[in-house]
C-alpha cells in the first residue's frame, strides 16, 4: 500500500478501500496489532482523498466560464490579450467542424462541444502561463482530458490558418513599409542607411532527450538540449519571417541555407531601385541584401565603431526573441518540452504568431525604441490574401 499514488482514478480508489474493509472485517482476528494499525490508517487515507476528489468534482461541475466575467486587467495577465480582441481572433479562427444549433464547435475526435471564445482562452490560457491542466480545472468547469483535447484542436487550427505569416517572406509588407523601417532605424543612430529588419537564431531548451536525439540537439555553445529557430525581426516588433524547429547543435548559417530564403530577400528588397537590407551579426555571408558585421581581431577603430553602432539597432532581434517567452511563458519550462510527447517547435511556432498579434494591437520595446507605428492587426491578417 506504500507505493499508491495520490492522483489515482475515483473507481480504483473505491475499489481498494473495499478490499481493505473485507479484509479489517473478515480477517480481525488474523491480523497483529501493527497490521491492523496499518490497514486501518491506509483506509483513512483513501477516504479522505475519496473526499477531496468528490469535493473537487462537484467544484468543477458547478463551475462555468464566463470571458465577461474576468476584467481587462484579469485578461491581459491571464491570456495575454483584452477581452474583445480575444473575442475578435476567436472570430478568425476557422473552425473546420462547423457548429451545432447551439452555436459551439465540436473537436476534431468529437468528443466534446465548446464555445469558439472559450476554446480561444483555453488555447492563449495554456501557452501564456506554465500552468497545469488541474489548475484550470475550476476556472473553466472541465477536467484535464477535454481541456487537453480542445487545446491541442484550437492550436492545430490557429497554426493552419496563420503559419503562412511567419513560414512565408511577406513581400508586400515589407516593399510597402521598407521606405518607413529604413528610417526609423537610421534615426537611431544606424550607419547603414537602408536596414529594414534583423536576423539572428534562437534556441528553445527541452528536456534531455532519450537515444540519438540527445546527441542531435545539444548544442555546445549553449551547453544544454534545445531546438533552434531563425527568426527576422522588423523595427514595429513584429517577427517576419520564422523558420524551424532545427536541431539544437546547428549553426545560425546552416538555419539560413536550409531556410531558403535567400532568393526572397533577393527578390523582395530591391524597391524602386534602391537596394534595402536586413543586418546580422558575423556569423551571417555577406549579400547585397544581407549586411553583417566585421569580424576578426585585425578591426580598425572605424571597423569597431560601425560594429558598436549597428549593435545597438541589431538588439531589437534578441527582444524580440525575449518577449515571445516573456509573455507566454509556458516555453519557458524545459521539462514540459519533449521531444515526441510534446510538440515544443509547434508551441513556439504560435506563440510567435500570437506575439505578432499582440505587437500589432499594444506596440512593443521595438516599436517604441524606434518610434516605429506597427501595423494594425487587420492590415497584418491582409498579407494572408
Amino acid at each position: 500500500f506504500n507505493n499508491m499514488q495520490r492522483d489515482e482514478h475515483v473507481g480504483v480508489l473505491v475499489q481498494r478501500r473495499g478490499i481493505l474493509s473485507a479484509f479489517l472485517r473478515l480477517r480481525y482476528y488474523l491480523w497483529t496489532l501493527p497490521t491492523k494499525l496499518v490497514i486501518a490508517k491506509e483506509l483513512r487515507r483513501l477516504q479522505e482523498q475519496l473526499r477531496l476528489q468528490s469535493a473537487a468534482r462537484i467544484r468543477i461541475w458547478s463551475s462555468s466560464f464566463n470571458i465577461n466575467s474576468v476584467s481587462d486587467r484579469d485578461c491581459l495577465v491571464r491570456y495575454r490579450f483584452k477581452r474583445k480582441d480575444i473575442g475578435f481572433i476567436a472570430g478568425i479562427i476557422p473552425w473546420e467542424n462547423g457548429l451545432d444549433f447551439h452555436g459551439k464547435m465540436r473537436t476534431s475526435r468529437r468528443r466534446y462541444y465548446i464555445d469558439q471564445l472559450e476554446a480561444t482562452s483555453i488555447l492563449l490560457r495554456r501557452l501564456a502561463t506554465p500552468c497545469r491542466w488541474v489548475d484550470l480545472h475550476e476556472e473553466f468547469g472541465k477536467h484535464s482530458s477535454a481541456l487537453t483535447e480542445i487545446f491541442y484542436h484550437a492550436l492545430e487550427l490557429f497554426y493552419s490558418k496563420f503559419s503562412p505569416l511567419i513560414h512565408m517572406w511577406p513581400e508586400s509588407i515589407v516593399q510597402e513599409r521598407a521606405a518607413y523601417y529604413a528610417k526609423c532605424v537610421t534615426k537611431r543612430g544606424a550607419v547603414l542607411p537602408h536596414v529594414v529588419g534583423f536576423i539572428d537564431g534562437t534556441s528553445l531548451e527541452i528536456a534531455r532527450p532519450k537515444g540519438n536525439a540527445q546527441r542531435a540537439t545539444y548544442s555546445g555553445h549553449k551547453r544544454r538540449n534545445c531546438i533552434k529557430f531563425q527568426a527576422i525581426s522588423a523595427p514595429d516588433g513584429c517577427i517576419l519571417h520564422l523558420f524551424g524547429p532545427m536541431e539544437g547543435r546547428r549553426h545560425d548559417m546552416t538555419l539560413y541555407r536550409e531556410s531558403a530564403i535567400d532568393q526572397a530577400l533577393q527578390a523582395s528588397l530591391l524597391v524602386d531601385g534602391v537596394q534595402y537590407y536586413i543586418y546580422g551579426d558575423p556569423a551571417y555571408c555577406l549579400r547585397p541584401y544581407l549586411q553583417v558585421g566585421f569580424q576578426g581581431s585585425d578591426r580598425t577603430p572605424e571597423k569597431v565603431l560601425f560594429n558598436a553602432s549597428m549593435a545597438r539597432v541589431r538588439i531589437a532581434v534578441e527582444w524580440a526573441f525575449r518577449d515571445v517567452k516573456l509573455y507566454f511563458t509556458h516555453l519557458t519550462v524545459p521539462r514540459k518540452l519533449r521531444l515526441r510527447v510534446t510538440p515544443a517547435g509547434l508551441w513556439y511556432t504560435c506563440s510567435v504568431l500570437l506575439w505578432n498579434f499582440r505587437a500589432c494591437l499594444y506596440g512593443s520595446q521595438a516599436s517604441k525604441y524606434f518610434d516605429c507605428d506597427p501595423l494594425s492587426l487587420h492590415e497584418y491578417l491582409e498579407a494572408l490574401h
